[in-house]
């Protein structure tokens, strides 16, 4: 007598049901003992009818917020310019505010004088004479030594636009002009306020901070 047997391999790569559900009914029909069998059949029948739970949801990234271009400041900015560092010095000024050596960094970015030879790069975001971000950078060098570097004099942005992504497009920018010109980039947040969050963008864009800022004044108490 031919003995029947019974492929559940390719009854279950056939069967509409979903491959943990059937996989699940097959080990129930394998394991169990004989007389088992009609307790066998309701307990699939149930698991069967029983409704999927629901997949858990998967956050979604998010959108990526287009940065606006970082252009290099020009005439019409240096008012707005102006301004905008002024509100800076109010905000994480360390020393009095020098008008006249403020414009005149803007002026030798906007319009270099003859025979300067590395003049400022004064990068600004939005329209012509409405400046909503700003940086500067300018080449520098230590003390001891002949190498050059890119160091930056200031990251600004206007507090009415800091909802926007202008950090990022202005930090991107001076990465991008250290690389186009081969040389090392030193930036720094000098700033006692939010300053951990502010490190931990410039962090983001450049890696581990160097070493810590302290500033001691006369006949001051350490806190």
């Amino acid at each position: 007598m031919t003995r029947l047997t019974m492929n559940w391999d390719a009854v279950l790569a056939s069967s509409p049901l979903n491959k943990q559900a059937a996989s699940v009914v097959a080990q129930e029909r394998v394991y169990l003992p004989r007389e088992e069998k009609k307790e066998t059949k309701i307990r699939e029948e149930n698991y069967l009818l029983r409704k999927p739970e629901p997949k858990p949801e998967v956050p979604q990234p998010k959108p990526e917020v287009p940065l606006a271009p970082v252009r290099i400041a020009t005439s019409e900015d240096a008012d707005s310019l102006m301004a905008c560092l002024r509100m800076m010095h109010d905000e994480n000024g360390l020393f009095s505010f020098s008008e006249e050596l403020v414009r005149k960094i803007i002026n030798d970015g906007i319009s270099p004088p003859a025979g300067l030879t590395f003049p400022p790069m004064v990068g600004v975001i939005g329209p012509p004479g409405d400046v909503e971000a700003t940086t500067c950078l300018m080449l520098s060098r230590l003390y001891y030594t002949e190498e050059w570097h890119l160091g930056d004099l200031w990251h600004f942005i206007r507090p009415d636009c800091r909802k926007k992504n202008h950090i990022v497009g202005l930090l991107e920018f001076a990465k991008q002009c250290a690389d186009k010109i081969g040389l090392s980039l030193m930036s720094g947040v000098v700033s006692n306020k939010r300053t951990e969050a502010k490190v931990r963008i410039f962090s983001r864009h450049f890696g581990a901070p160097l070493g810590a800022l302290f500033i001691y004044r006369p006949n001051q108490k350490a806190s």
